[in-house]
C-alpha cells in the first residue's frame, strides 16, 4: 500500500471539526448491526473517544490535562456533572480507556513478537500473516466483574466493546479510502482480528464482525497478492462481479422469498438495514409451521451474503489450492441457516428440502457437490446424531447422504445448489442467474455450541493450542458471557465501572476547586 497522507478522516477530526459526523456513523453502524437501543450517553462517549483518546492506564495517577478535557466536554454538552448521565457517560469512558490500552498492548506485544520470531517476515509483508487470537483469558477479563474467581476483572461493559470494535471498523474503513499509514492499518487490523471481531462473535453480534471481517480480507488478500498484480486484479473484478450478479439486498430478499416458498416456508425476514452504508447482507426470521407434514415445527432462520473481503480471501485460496481451482465461485454465496428444537425436526427440515432439489418439476433446483465432497447432502455429528438421522429419513436420502463424524459437540446438516433465478439481460433476453446458497440445519443446541461451545470457530483455533481444563474453563466464561448479551440494552452500567465513574467525578470536582481556589488567591493579590 503506497502512503499518500498520514492522516486518516477519523485522525484528521480536530482540524476538519468532524469528530460529531464520525461519531454519528459509529451510532448508526451500531444502530444497523442490531444494537436495537443507543442510549444518550453512548453518543457522548463515541464523540468523545474520536476527540480525545486518553487511553490511560488503569491506575494511572490523577492527570490533570485528562480531567479538564472531560469537564470541558460535558460543560460544552451543557451537562451537570452530578447527573445520572454524567455517571454513565464516565462509567463508559472508563471501559473505553481500559480497552483503547489493552488494544494497543496487544498491538505492541504483537509487533515485539515479530521482531522477535526466528522465522523473520519481511517488512511490509506483516499484514499479510494470519492475526494471532488474543490471550483469551486477558480478554474475557476485560468484561468480568472482579470476584474471586475472576480477581483480574476489569467490569468493562458490553456495550462499550461494540462501540470500540465499530470505531475501530469506521477507521479501518476510513484509512482504506485515504490509503492511510500502512502502520496504522496494520494496528487496526490487529485490533479487529485479534479482539473486536472475536469478541462481537461470542456475545452475538455476528453481521458487526462479519462486516469488520470483511475489509480485513480485502486488506490481506491485496498484501498476499502483492508480488501478482494482474492476479489480484482479477480476483477483486471477479469477487464483484459474483457479488454484483447475485443483485442487492432487495433481490435476495425475493430470491429467499421464493426459495422458501417453494419449500413450503413462510418467513417475515428481517433484513439488516443499511443506511449506513456497509454494504452487508444478513437477516433473520422466524417461522411457525402450518402444514401437515411439518406441525410441530417452529424454526429460527439467519441468511446471509458472502462479503467482499470473505470472498476475495477464499478465491485466493481456491486459486492456490489444486482440488478447488475447477470451483471457481465457492458453494455458500448464500448461506441459510434454520435452527429447529430437535434431531427430529433436523430430518423432517432435511427430508422436505431435499424432496424439492430432487424435484424434476423444480428445474430452479440443482444439487451441486461442495469440493471435496461426492454429494450434495452432508450431516455431520456424533453416532448418536448420525443414528437418530439415519433412523428418521428414507433410505434414498440416506443413501445420498455423506456422514462424517464429529466428537466436539458439533453437529449439522447441510445441502448444497445451485437455484436457478430466471432474469432480463441487458438485451431484454431472459436468463437464469445462478445463485450457489448452501443450507445448514441444526437443533437450538448444536448452535448454541457451535457459536459458544467446544465446536466454536475461536476456540477450534485454540483447542490444539492450550491443555483440555483450560479449555472447558473457557467455555464456561464464554457462556458466562454470552449470557450478558440479554442486559446489553439496559442503561446500567457495572458496579466496577461505577466506581471509575466516582473516582473521575472526585477528581473533576477537585480540579475545579483547585481553579477556584487559584482564582481567589490571584483575587487577594490584585486587591
Amino acid at each position: 500500500m503506497s502512503k499518500t497522507n498520514n492522516l486518516s478522516p477519523i485522525e484528521n477530526k480536530n482540524r476538519s471539526d468532524t469528530s460529531q459526523h464520525i461519531a454519528k456513523q459509529i451510532i448508526d453502524r451500531m444502530n444497523d448491526f442490531g444494537f436495537s437501543k443507543i442510549h444518550s450517553e453512548t453518543n457522548l462517549n463515541a464523540e468523545y473517544f474520536l476527540t480525545s483518546r486518553v487511553g490511560s492506564l488503569v491506575g494511572d495517577v490523577f492527570n490533570p490535562k485528562k480531567y479538564k478535557d472531560l469537564k470541558e466536554f460535558l460543560d460544552n454538552k451543557g451537562i451537570d456533572i452530578d447527573s445520572q448521565e454524567a455517571e454513565r457517560f464516565l462509567a463508559r469512558n472508563s471501559d473505553i480507556e481500559i480497552i483503547d490500552e489493552y488494544t494497543r498492548s496487544s498491538f505492541r506485544e504483537y509487533t515485539e513478537s515479530l521482531s522477535s520470531s526466528k522465522n523473520k517476515i519481511p517488512p511490509g509483508s506483516e499484514i499479510a500473516q494470519p492475526m494471532p487470537l488474543s490471550n483469551f483469558d486477558n480478554l474475557l477479563d476485560l468484561v468480568s466483574e472482579n470476584s474471586i474467581k475472576n480477581p483480574n476483572g476489569h467490569g468493562v461493559n458490553l456495550e462499550s466493546l461494540i462501540l470500540v470494535a465499530t470505531a475501530h471498523y469506521i477507521e479501518l474503513e476510513s484509512l482504506i479510502e485515504s490509503r492511510g499509514d500502512p502502520t496504522k492499518i496494520l494496528q487496526q487490523v490487529h485490533a479487529i482480528e485479534s479482539i473486536c471481531a472475536p469478541f462481537c462473535e461470542i456475545v452475538g453480534f455476528d453481521a458487526l464482525a462479519m462486516a469488520a471481517r470483511s475489509l480485513t480480507g480485502m486488506i490481506q488478500t491485496e498484501a498476499s497478492m502483492s508480488n501478482t498484480p494482474e492476479a489480484l486484479a482479477h480476483t477483486k473484478l471477479l469477487a464483484r462481479e459474483v457479488l454484483d450478479s447475485m443483485g442487492n439486498n432487495v433481490e435476495i430478499e425475493r430470491i429467499c422469498d421464493q426459495m422458501l416458498s417453494e419449500f413450503g416456508i413462510d418467513v417475515s425476514l428481517a433484513m439488516l438495514p443499511d443506511t449506513s452504508e456497509h454494504g452487508i447482507t444478513y437477516s433473520i426470521g422466524t417461522w411457525e409451521a402450518k402444514n401437515l407434514n411439518m406441525s410441530d415445527l417452529t424454526l429460527r432462520l439467519i441468511v446471509r451474503k458472502k462479503s467482499l473481503g470473505s470472498l476475495m480471501r477464499r478465491l485466493y485460496r481456491i486459486q492456490n489450492s489444486e482440488e478447488e481451482r475447477s470451483n471457481t465461485v465457492p458453494t455458500d454465496m448464500l448461506a441459510m441457516t434454520f435452527v429447529v428444537k430437535d434431531t427430529g425436526q433436523v430430518a423432517t427440515m432435511l427430508e422436505s428440502i431435499t424432496e424439492h432439489l430432487l424435484d424434476t418439476e423444480l428445474p430452479q433446483f440443482e444439487g451441486k457437490p461442495s469440493p471435496k465432497r461426492s454429494q450434495f447432502i452432508h450431516a455431520t455429528g456424533d453416532k448418536e446424531f448420525q443414528e437418530d438421522l439415519k433412523r428418521s429419513l428414507p433410505e434414498g436420502i440416506v443413501a445420498l447422504t455423506d456422514f462424517k463424524t464429529s466428537e466436539n459437540g458439533f453437529e449439522v446438516a447441510k445441502l448444497t445448489f445451485h437455484y436457478n433465478d430466471p432474469v432480463y439481460n441487458t438485451l431484454g433476453e431472459l436468463q437464469d442467474r445462478v445463485i450457489p446458497v448452501e443450507i445448514q440445519i441444526q437443533t437450538e443446541q448444536a448452535r448454541v455450541i457451535s457459536k459458544i461451545g467446544k465446536a466454536g470457530h475461536w476456540l477450534l483455533k485454540l483447542s490444539h493450542k492450550i491443555p483440555e481444563d483450560d479449555l472447558s474453563r473457557y467455555i464456561t466464561r464464554i457462556q458466562e458471557l454470552h449470557k450478558r448479551r440479554q442486559t446489553m440494552n439496559d442503561p446500567s452500567v457495572t458496579n466496577q465501572s461505577l466506581l471509575r465513574a466516582s473516582e473521575t467525578r472526585n477528581h473533576i470536582k477537585r480540579l475545579s476547586k483547585h481553579k477556584l481556589g487559584k482564582i481567589g488567591l490571584r483575587g487577594q493579590r490584585t486587591n
